[in-house]
């Protein structure tokens, strides 16, 4: 097979020994998957049970399992046991422990028998100690002793990471709190979103742990929150702390935030002036970060929001994303009137002790934009930055430079198509040579040189099944 893969107006074929797979270049191509025959589907956020065990689990997108340690952690997650999945006790045994699971953040106040400190807990199992009995009242009201649940002592170093302590009637970050008849839920920085009735639903809050306030005039005011699944995201890789082996991930105190000197310089951008099928310009680098970690530990960023700017509308962006050098980290982000936010509550990424991660800001322009448009972002303040827990600092607003739109008639365009299979289909376990995918792959207007693949593997099997995956004209 030559080194060069020349890519015209013909036919590719791919064979590969694969059982399922869907195969990714940063295209829309869709090819209808080969499924391995096996006992019961799973997707991440199932949550699963034995057919001969009582412990439910919950699965996670890193295909391990996550313990419900009680009743009431599972039932912090969800009103009731309708969702549980049952599966074959043999299937179960084949899936990883990855850990066990936390309280929602918001939905309780915990503590061990051992220890008088009553702590409130936020995402990803971090939890701050509530200093004084006044400020508990202040917060969860008179009878906040009565959401103090234990948390078994043995457990309890493992699952849960201690964080700076609440030392004033602010509420921690993960609080749904009600005022009159509208919920607000608190992010960092005392900042607070409305949370429509469909959104409270969505994002899997339960309105009988939401806490009553007055009001909450001290807090920032963010634009109302949309649909997250990072949210209901239970556990899985990234948690601040790894279970099972005893060891407690380190969290850095500080973070900072800056353009970085390379970012973009003002550009212009280009669509289709036809307004037909060569679409618009895509991946376009908009700016680049600079994340700095403190020296005393790493740091895991979970959210970041763009505000866009400019004179254009958030239709013309038609999807985001965050890079790290080439490797995508995060796309299809939640919007909401210009504010573009990437959220990950097990993080979208990690800066490693005393070091700087370069983080690239891209996005697809629309077809048919208009010419003249302008395109900038910024991330307005350090509350648009969240973090497992260390504080953000930087001269903020951090903006980009702009980019500006134009049409033209000739933009070059790259396209795939599928050719088969047409549906899903079967594969036997040791199959040699087997054709996974065959597609076409045409250009027009311009010649196109492709520089790289990325092949993305999904399905129910471990990547240590497939070999020799192979390419070929």
């Amino acid at each position: 097979m030559t080194d060069v893969l020349k890519i015209g107006k013909k036919a590719l074929t791919v064979s590969v020994v694969f059982t399922t797979i869907l195969w990714s270049i940063g295209f829309a191509a869709l090819v209808a998957p080969l499924v391995v025959k096996a006992d019961v589907a799973l997707v991440a956020g199932d949550v699963i049970q034995g057919t001969s065990t009582k412990n439910v689990f919950y699965y996670s997108a890193d295909g391990k399992r996550y313990t419900f340690p009680t009743d009431k952690v599972f039932f912090s997650w969800y009103k009731d046991w309708s969702m549980v999945k049952k599966i074959p006790d043999a299937q179960m045994g084949n899936i990883t422990i990855g850990g066990t699971v936390a309280y929602k953040a918001g939905t309780q106040l915990v503590k061990i028998q051992t220890d008088p400190k009553v702590y409130a807990v936020e995402p990803g199992g971090s939890i701050r100690w509530v200093e004084t009995e006044a400020i508990a009242v202040s917060l969860y009201g008179s009878d906040w002793a009565k959401k103090v649940h234990d948390v078994d002592p043995t457990i309890f170093p493992y699952v849960y990471k201690v964080g700076s302590s609440v030392n004033t009637a602010s509420y921690p970050v993960g609080a749904l709190v009600k005022v009159g008849s509208d919920y607000f839920y608190v992010n960092a920085a005392n900042s607070k979103q409305k949370v429509s009735a469909d959104v409270l639903t969505a994002n899997g809050f339960q309105t009988k742990y939401a806490v009553t306030a007055a009001n909450l005039d001290g807090y920032t005011a963010g634009t109302d929150m949309a649909t997250d699944v990072a949210l209901k995201t239970v556990a899985g890789t990234g948690s601040a702390v790894v279970v099972g082996g005893g060891t407690t991930v380190v969290a850095g105190s500080g973070l900072t935030v800056a353009l970085a000197a390379d970012t973009p310089v003002a550009a212009t951008i280009v669509t289709d002036s036809t307004n037909t099928t060569d679409g618009a310009q895509a991946l376009i680098p908009a700016m680049k970060l600079n994340f700095t970690a403190a020296a005393d530990g790493d740091v895991k960023v979970k959210t970041v929001k763009l505000t866009r700017t400019g004179i254009s509308a958030d239709t013309d962006v038609v999807n985001m994303y965050l890079y790290d050098g080439d490797t995508q980290l995060a796309s299809s982000p939640s919007i909401a009137t210009k504010v573009f936010t990437f959220n990950n509550s097990s993080g979208l990424f990690t800066v490693s002790k005393g070091t700087t991660k370069v983080i690239t800001v891209k996005f697809d322009l629309k077809n048919s934009a208009s010419a003249g448009i302008t395109v900038g972002f910024q991330v307005v303040a350090l509350g648009d930055i969240v973090t497992d827990g260390a504080a953000v600092t930087g001269n903020f607003p951090v903006q980009s430079n702009t980019m500006t739109g134009a049409t033209v008639t000739d933009l070059g365009q790259f396209a795939l198509a599928n050719v088969s299979p047409t549906a899903d289909a079967d594969v036997d376990p040791g199959q040699v040579g087997y054709e996974i995918w065959r597609f076409t792959a045409t250009t027009q207007s311009q010649d196109v040189e492709l520089r790289s693949i990325k092949f993305t593997l999904i399905g129910s099997f471990n990547i240590a099944d497939l070999k020799k995956p192979r390419i070929r004209p």
